[in-house]
């Protein structure tokens, strides 16, 4: 028993929350005026950054030109970076790549640090019967991660590389992928070329899917007109040369590929967004694997959002628009929440105007957050003739996920473990309870905000238990959306057997 609450004392979230929770605590202690400033600057960074987001979105356009450019004579090396894949899922990766409308071309599967031969070997032999454009290597001790290897990849490109294309492990391509990502490099100084993520396991408005869709419809859109543009990892197309002039890969964040972008313009070259589907990938069937891959996106972004603020070759204007991008998974809810219960304790316990005056400024800056977000997903929906379901569903989603968006930034802060840690493609069943208990906890927060209105009972109460409700119905959304991608995954691989 003892362990268990020493690993939870020792995890990055609860120094976070005590780190805040002290400082906020003393300040409502000791100088209460200074504790309500505090609230008010939460208050207004919250609803410059929701506005900010709205903002995005109504203004967010399409501006990418046609390719225009001869590309017959281009060389390709096409990336795979794996780490513990299922062989099914790689190999039907591969059966994508064979026989491509361009000729020149050629795959690289990276295994990397892979303890179990059974799921690489397979790959191997699978990747030698495809033919002599099909290569494997397996390496044990890579540092970096998927930087490691996509650097290892780059050593055993081919020497006629002019481009190189990378795709997850999972991501399947569709027909045309190589001339419609090469005929986009229409000027010399283009060096990168993003094509939007796409997922194939999932109904056609998928909550879960509609989230990610929006990151590519706002901002990836919107950093067209801006020259911003940053890479967001699979299906990306980058110069072989630019690529090492600004220093290849690098491992020093989680968010390899992001990273790569920033040093890209810091560099001089420009980067394009297409909004076309040009491959397919497999969303996360479990919590446990989207919060991983949530966590690994906030706060690989946030390290990358730490060497921008340094950065002094690019301008102010478009350094606020890479900012949206890195913070586009991000929220600010641990803040007014932390403030928000502190300052209602204290209300309750000791009174004071300053402590009401926090609890009020702090329960402003969680309504501003959670109206302003049904907003945003609402217009990025309806820009792309969406129906408004699957904006709610999305919102829902992004709900279910407030509480890593909110505390993996932070991990920058404080001394944690920051390693890469992959997205698992392997299949799993929760337990029954996981689906009821968040939704359980909703209608139980919902009818006590209810009692204790009823019942003349404190207010402090009854809106925390309102926001309690909202954010674990946000929770119980976001697992039922993974238990029908779940069906649907395994719907799809006993079709394909």
């Amino acid at each position: 028993m003892r362990n268990i609450f020493y690993n939870i004392a020792m995890r990055a979230e609860s120094k976070i929350l005590a780190a805040l929770s002290l400082v906020v605590g003393v300040l409502l202690w000791t100088i209460p005026k200074l504790a309500v400033i505090f609230a008010a600057l939460i208050f207004l960074g919250t609803g410059l950054l929701v506005a900010a987001r709205i903002a995005c979105a109504i203004t967010s356009t399409a501006t990418t030109e046609p390719g225009q450019v001869e590309v017959d004579d281009q060389f390709v090396s096409i990336h795979i970076a794996t780490y513990s894949e299922p062989p099914s899922v790689v190999k039907e990766t591969l059966d994508s790549l064979v026989n491509l409308e361009h000729e020149h071309y050629e795959v690289i599967v990276l295994d990397n640090n892979t303890p179990d031969p059974e799921l690489y070997e397979p790959v191997r032999e699978y990747c030698e019967e495809l033919g002599p454009k099909f290569r494997f290597y397996h390496y044990d001790d890579v540092k970096g991660a998927k930087a490691g290897a996509l650097n290892i990849s780059l050593e055993h490109a081919d020497p006629r590389t002019d481009v190189i294309l990378v795709l997850d492990a999972d991501y399947q391509a569709r027909p045309g992928i190589l001339k419609k990502g090469l005929s986009r490099f229409t000027s010399s100084d283009i060096g990168l070329v993003q094509f939007p993520q796409a997922y194939r396991n999932s109904r056609e408005h998928c909550g879960l899917s509609w989230e990610y869709k929006q990151f590519f419809d706002v901002y990836m859109k919107l950093a067209n007109s801006w020259n911003t543009v940053l890479s967001t990892g699979t299906s990306a197309f980058v110069k072989k040369d630019p690529l090492i002039k600004s220093g290849s890969w690098s491992g020093d964040t989680l968010t390899e590929d992001a990273e790569l972008g920033l040093r890209l313009h810091q560099h001089g070259y420009r980067a394009v967004y297409v909004p076309e589907v040009v491959a397919a990938g497999l969303m996360p069937t479990d919590m446990k694997s989207l919060r991983a891959q949530r966590r690994r996106w906030v706060l690989g972004n946030a390290q990358g959002l730490a060497g921008l603020a340094k950065d002094r070759t690019v301008g102010f204007g478009r350094k606020v628009m890479m900012a949206l991008q890195l913070t586009a998974w991000a929220n600010p809810l641990l803040f007014p929440l932390t403030t928000l219960t502190l300052g209602g304790l204290f209300a309750l316990m000791v009174g004071g105007l300053e402590a009401k005056l926090v609890f009020t400024l702090s329960a402003m800056a969680v309504v501003t957050y959670l109206t302003g977000m049904m907003a945003y997903f609402l217009i990025a929906t309806l820009k792309e003739d969406g129906p408004i379901g699957a904006a709610l569903k999305a919102y829902a989603v992004h709900l279910g996920m407030a509480w890593e968006g909110a505390v993996s930034w932070c991990e920058v802060f404080v001394d944690s473990d920051k390693s890469f840690v992959r997205t698992s493609k392997f299949i799993t069943t929760p337990k029954g309870w996981a689906l009821v208990l968040p939704l359980l906890f909703s209608v139980l927060g919902a009818l006590a905000s209810i009692g204790i209105l009823m019942h003349g009972g404190p207010f402090t109460l009854a809106l925390g238990s309102g926001f309690f409700s909202i954010l674990t119905l946000g929770l119980g959304t976001l697992r039922w959306t993974l238990r029908e991608i779940r069906r649907r995954t395994l719907a799809q691989k006993k079709k394909a057997a």
